[in-house]
This record gives structure tokens, sequence and C-alpha cells, in this order.
């Protein structure tokens, strides 16, 4: 078994596909390392560091993006994609957008919360997995309020205490990078 895991050493998966840059040998004892870079622990018991390339890279490139593709199951158990508008994204473990409580996208993650999101350009993909949160109360709605949203006085005609108005929050559970020719998954 491979065991794998960013910022630390905890997590454990069945397979990876890194590319790694540097191999550190550990000590059966080395269990509570904690290191500034992504590794992946070898059945050896030998470190391979991914370092910050891909993992900086998509977290960099996520800033960039403003739109994605958002998907959930359907009440079929089939998937539903539909654009969104991000939220000023900071990172690739959490994202956010705002949409409408009567929205199919908030209708179907009520019932299941399971979502994904995917950014691309013509060199790169970033594709996350994970699990979504609907928050429709005012304290909320009102700090991740933007004058873009703003914008939007048809969809929101009640502005920022309008009851349709509500922010979706991803956390990321699964990551699928394709960056500079280099494909890396891993778990958070």
């Amino acid at each position: 078994m491979v065991r794998r895991c960013l910022f630390g050493i905890n997590a454990s998966v069945n397979k990876t596909v890194c590319h790694f840059t540097q191999t550190i040998p550990i000590s059966e004892n080395a269990i509570n390392v904690f290191i500034e870079e992504s590794v992946v622990i070898l059945p050896d018991k030998r470190i391979k560091v991914i370092g910050t390339t891909n993992f900086e890279k998509a977290n960099e490139l996520i800033r960039t993006f403003e739109y994605a593709g958002f998907g959930v199951i359907d009440e079929n158990g089939y998937p539903s994609v539909s654009a969104i508008s991000l939220s000023c994204p900071k990172n690739i473990s959490e994202l956010s957008f705002t949409t409408t409580m009567d929205s199919n996208k908030v209708k179907r993650l009520q019932k299941n919360n399971k979502a994904s999101i995917n950014c691309y350009t013509s060199m790169s993909n970033i594709t996350l997995v994970g699990e979504c949160e609907i928050f429709s109360d005012q304290e909320t709605k009102g700090k991740y309020w933007q004058d873009w949203v703003a914008g939007g006085a048809d969809v929101y005609p009640g502005g920022v205490s309008d009851p349709n108005y509500c922010f979706v929050r991803f956390t990321t559970k699964r990551v699928s990078l394709w960056i500079d020719e280099e494909g890396t998954e891993f778990v958070l």
C-alpha cells in the first residue's frame, strides 16, 4: 500500500499517480513527521517529495478562474452539469458561489450534497470532487455578498436579504489535476 498526504503524513490511498522530484529516507518511528511539501510514503518507508509544483500551480490557477462547470446528481441518479460563477476562489481546498434557493442545483444538493467542480484551459485541467453546504442565513449571506452579485438585481431583487439568494460552499475531498503535461491525483 502506498501512503500519501499533503502537508503532513496521515492519509492513505491504494495508488499514486504523482510525479516526484526527490526521495528522502525515513525511520520506522517517523510517524509524526511534518513537511511543508506534498509527500508520498512508499511501502519501503521512503518519502517521495512531490513539492509544491502542481499543488501550488493549481492554487494559483484556480484564482484566475471566474467560471466553472459544476456537477451534481439529479433526482434520477444522472449527472447534471451547469455553469457557475466562482466567488473569489483562493485555493482548491474550498470554493464557493452564489445561486438561487429555487435553482435545480440547490434542490439537488439538498437531496445529495456530493458534487464536482471543473475548471480548465487549453493546457490544464482541475477537477475537484467534494461536498457542498448551502447557507441561506442572513449573517452568512451578508458576509459573502459582493458588489458583482448586486449587479444581478433581476435575480436577487431584494439584494443581500433576498430570500431566494443563497451561498454555497464546496469543500474538496479529491483532486485530479493535469498541469504542464503532468497528471496528479490525491485526496485531501
